[in-house]
């Protein structure tokens, strides 16, 4: 295997990484957000 098939991998798995996280962190975000919102509601 070369160096630049290694890197290649590497760039993939940590971008799939990346995306697999900040889905579930944005979902809560916005769940967050709206309680936010509904507390200041009277």
């Amino acid at each position: 295997m070369k160096i630049d098939d290694t890197v290649t991998i590497i760039e993939t798995l940590i971008r799939n990484l990346s995306h697999e996280l900040k889905n579930p962190l944005t979902t809560i975000k916005g769940y967050a957000q709206l309680l936010a919102l509904k507390a200041d509601d009277p």
